[in-house]
């Protein structure tokens, strides 16, 4: 057990908050996107398994995120900025899957949402409250 821990440390590095919250969320994302497949009476494997994937590679890209900081010296600046990068993600993704489950999302939060995607550059320029009204006209 000791020995797992160890590699798991050196795969990933230490076991920070922002290790600790990526992996939250990657979990309460992949559950809120089965219960949007749910609602939507959609389910399906290969796309369930798809998500797992993904949620894999995200895995695999902290993993090498941490072996750069390790070359660079062991900082964990560039594992950590990207890990905040990807929980940026994955916390749009949530709040996205929660206006389609009928959550009410308050302004503030997808207000802050905006900071992160702008700091982090997140994958496009639409903005999170256009994406959210959007998913609750489609409703």
């Amino acid at each position: 057990l000791s020995q797992l821990a160890t590699l798991l440390i050196f795969v990933f590095g230490r076991l920070d908050i922002s290790l600790v919250i990526m992996i939250f969320c990657l979990i309460f994302d992949y559950v809120t996107g089965m219960a949007v497949a749910y609602k939507q009476e959609r389910i399906n494997s290969k796309i369930g398994a798809n998500g797992l994937i993904k949620k894999f590679c995200y895995l695999v890209m902290i993993a090498s995120a941490n072996f750069i900081d390790i070359m660079l010296g062991n900082t964990g600046e560039v594992r950590t900025l990207f890990t905040y990068y990807l929980i940026s993600n994955e916390l749009i993704s949530i709040f996205e899957n929660g206006a389609k489950l009928g959550v009410p999302i308050p302004k503030i939060l997808t207000g802050k949402l905006e900071q992160i995607k702008t700091l982090y550059e997140v994958r496009d320029n639409i903005s999170i409250s256009d994406k959210i009204k959007e998913i609750e006209v489609d409703k």
